[in-house]
């Protein structure tokens, strides 16, 4: 979805795979942390409080993504490409 295709404008196209691997690696993380504490607070408290703390982690990524800076995101990946490219073409 949108942080995929977000995520994808900022990784410098010479290093994708190794970028988007990460990016797959911690969605699996969080695949797997978001059931297990769902299921910790559900039995330890109920699951109104499970429910709260998964949305007070969505709405904390929320905010998050106010200090992210696609632009200076996207001109970082653009010269990291170019410095790559540069060091290839040299050799």
């Amino acid at each position: 979805g949108l942080a995929r295709s977000l995520f994808g404008q900022m990784v410098p196209e010479t290093r994708s795979t190794e970028f988007f691997g990460f990016f797959g690696f911690f969605g699996k993380v969080a695949a797997f942390i978001g059931p297990m504490l769902y299921t910790v607070l559900a039995v330890m408290f109920d699951s109104r409080v499970a429910i709260s703390s998964l949305a007070v982690l969505i709405i904390a990524g929320t905010i998050m993504m106010f200090w992210v800076d696609v632009e200076d995101g996207i001109a970082v990946a653009t010269a990291e490409d170019a410095r790559i490219r540069g060091i290839t073409e040299s050799e």
